[in-house]
């Protein structure tokens, strides 16, 4: 039987080291910077605690985001590849796609969103933020672009 006194100082010991992962290192979705960075930090971990460790490398052959995607509905319609963030809520949402700049407070239209999804542009403020706004000005949904070329990755605090 464990002593419960042990287990408490294990669990607090484990919480130290979450806080610090969260804290410290960000998000951690696959094959970014962040994901490297938080399995050397807990290979360093065990490691100190007398564990043998090995990172081990492999290659994601195939990705399945099947039915991802925002399609305009325009006299000829337009379909474009998109990716949701971290912590998205997935589904389909229908509205007038009304572009907000970078939905800070000056950029959201006087009557709100109410209907509508929002299409910002990504940049100086957090994604977490950018929703925040969006969605306090009744917005349906978020469309994201990036505003310089090539993929981004980030997720949602919630």
């Amino acid at each position: 039987m464990v002593d419960s006194e042990v287990l408490d100082l294990a669990s607090a010991r484990a919480f130290v080291i979450l806080e610090e992962i969260l804290e410290k290192l960000g998000p951690k979705e696959s094959a970014t910077d962040q994901e490297s960075a938080t399995a050397r930090y807990l290979q360093t971990k065990l490691q100190g605690l007398g564990t043998e460790t090995e990172i081990q490398q492999f290659i994601v052959e195939h990705v399945a985001l099947a039915g991802m995607g925002l399609t305009l509905i325009t006299p000829q319609p337009m379909e474009f590849a998109a990716l949701a963030r971290g912590e998205s809520d997935l589904g389909d949402v229908s509205g007038i796609l009304t572009l907000v700049g970078l939905a800070m407070p000056g950029d959201i239209p006087e009557v709100g969103l109410e209907r509508r999804i929002a299409f910002a542009k990504r940049g100086v403020i957090t994604f977490q933020s950018l929703a925040e706004n969006v969605f306090e000005a009744g917005g349906l949904g978020l469309v994201i672009y990036n505003n310089l070329s090539g993929p981004f990755r980030d997720v949602l605090a919630d």
